[in-house]
Protein backbone atom coordinates (compact mmCIF):
# COMPACT_ATOMS: atom_id res chain seq x y z
CA UNK A 1 0.00 0.00 0.00
CA UNK A 2 1.02 3.62 -0.73
CA UNK A 3 1.61 5.93 1.99
CA UNK A 4 -1.48 7.44 1.66
CA UNK A 5 -3.35 4.61 1.57
CA UNK A 6 -1.92 3.10 4.76
CA UNK A 7 -2.71 7.01 6.05
CA UNK A 8 -6.38 6.82 5.09
CA UNK A 9 -6.70 3.09 6.47
CA UNK A 10 -5.64 4.02 9.95
CA UNK A 11 -7.67 6.82 9.67
CA UNK A 12 -10.23 4.77 9.05
CA UNK A 13 -8.82 2.00 11.78
CA UNK A 14 -11.78 1.64 14.19
CA UNK A 15 -14.63 2.71 12.76
CA UNK A 16 -17.41 -0.10 11.77
CA UNK A 17 -18.67 -0.51 8.49
CA UNK A 18 -22.26 0.88 9.04
CA UNK A 19 -20.58 3.67 11.50
CA UNK A 20 -20.69 7.33 9.33
CA UNK A 21 -20.82 10.88 10.27
CA UNK A 22 -18.05 12.70 12.89
CA UNK A 23 -15.50 10.27 13.88
CA UNK A 24 -12.44 11.78 16.20
CA UNK A 25 -8.53 10.09 16.97
CA UNK A 26 -7.01 10.94 19.55
CA UNK A 27 -3.64 10.52 18.12
CA UNK A 28 -0.31 13.17 17.02
CA UNK A 29 0.81 13.28 13.82
CA UNK A 30 3.98 11.86 15.67
CA UNK A 31 1.63 8.83 16.27
CA UNK A 32 0.15 7.97 13.08
CA UNK A 33 3.56 8.48 11.51
CA UNK A 34 4.44 5.49 13.36
CA UNK A 35 2.23 3.40 13.28
CA UNK A 36 2.09 3.28 9.12
CA UNK A 37 5.72 3.71 8.95
CA UNK A 38 5.97 7.11 8.01
CA UNK A 39 7.70 10.02 8.62
CA UNK A 40 5.73 13.18 10.74
CA UNK A 41 6.31 15.35 7.68
CA UNK A 42 4.76 13.16 4.97
CA UNK A 43 1.74 12.54 7.40
CA UNK A 44 1.67 16.04 8.37
CA UNK A 45 1.09 16.88 4.45
CA UNK A 46 -0.99 14.19 3.77
CA UNK A 47 -3.24 15.71 6.37
CA UNK A 48 -3.18 19.34 5.15
CA UNK A 49 -4.32 17.93 1.84
CA UNK A 50 -7.31 15.83 3.56
CA UNK A 51 -8.12 18.58 5.08
CA UNK A 52 -7.80 21.14 2.33
CA UNK A 53 -10.29 18.72 0.55
CA UNK A 54 -13.06 18.91 3.99
CA UNK A 55 -12.44 15.58 4.69
CA UNK A 56 -10.51 16.01 8.20
CA UNK A 57 -10.13 18.80 10.87
CA UNK A 58 -6.71 18.58 12.76
CA UNK A 59 -6.80 19.49 16.58
CA UNK A 60 -3.78 19.12 19.16
CA UNK A 61 -3.03 15.86 19.42
CA UNK A 62 -6.43 14.69 17.43
CA UNK A 63 -7.25 14.03 14.05
CA UNK A 64 -11.18 14.52 13.49
CA UNK A 65 -12.71 12.99 10.54
CA UNK A 66 -15.39 14.75 9.33
CA UNK A 67 -17.74 12.23 7.42
CA UNK A 68 -16.30 8.84 7.89
CA UNK A 69 -18.45 7.45 4.57
CA UNK A 70 -16.68 10.62 2.58
CA UNK A 71 -13.06 9.25 3.54
CA UNK A 72 -14.42 5.91 2.43
CA UNK A 73 -15.36 7.23 -0.99
CA UNK A 74 -12.34 9.27 -1.62
CA UNK A 75 -10.38 5.91 -0.39
CA UNK A 76 -12.28 3.90 -3.37
CA UNK A 77 -11.62 6.90 -5.71
CA UNK A 78 -7.97 7.22 -5.14
CA UNK A 79 -7.82 3.38 -5.05
CA UNK A 80 -9.55 2.40 -8.46
CA UNK A 81 -7.31 5.49 -10.34
CA UNK A 82 -4.33 4.23 -8.62
CA UNK A 83 -4.46 0.72 -11.05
Amino acid sequence: LSGEARLIKRLLAGTEIGVSGRFEIAASQSEIAHDIGASREFVSRQLQMLKSLGLVALGRKSIIVRDVNELRRFDGARSTTDK
